[in-house]
């Protein structure tokens, strides 16, 4: 499990900086190709932990597109954009990557206890016909 204290935050937003500040300063392109892929696996392990604290906060609620509040609003649209990359890139860029295995694997357990409801209210729906 994550650490998703204001220290870790820091730590992580802190080698965020210096993998973009490597991926500015190094010449060779595949090395800077690999820190900015770096980079984005560390952005997306950033966001599910922040999906988590604010899933915790708020009583395992899910996150909203509509809602009023801005990083409620920003969560639910990461989260609409980094579903279907757990299957399959979107795109040629770094942020458009397949999600790693780890990374699925996190995002499937925070958001397990939805999946398995959905899951189950559908099954139970088809019962009833």
């Amino acid at each position: 499990m994550l650490d998703v204290s204001a220290e870790n935050v820091t730590g992580q937003r802190a080698r965020s900086r210096d993998l973009r500040h490597e991926a500015s300063t190094v010449g060779a392109t595949a090395t800077m190709g690999s820190a900015v892929a770096k980079l984005a696996v560390e952005q997306d392990f950033e966001r599910c932990s922040e999906l988590r604290k604010w899933r915790l906060e708020h009583e395992g609620a899910k996150t909203n597109r509509r809602s009023d509040d801005p990083n409620e609003k920003s969560l639910a649209n990461w989260l609409s954009m980094v579903l279907p990359r757990r299957f399959r890139a979107s795109g040629t860029k770094s942020s458009q990557r397949k999600l790693t295995v780890e990374e699925s694997a996190y995002l499937e357990e925070l958001l397990g206890q939805d999946s398995g409801a959905v899951g189950s209210e559908r099954r139970n729906a088809a019962d009833l016909r």
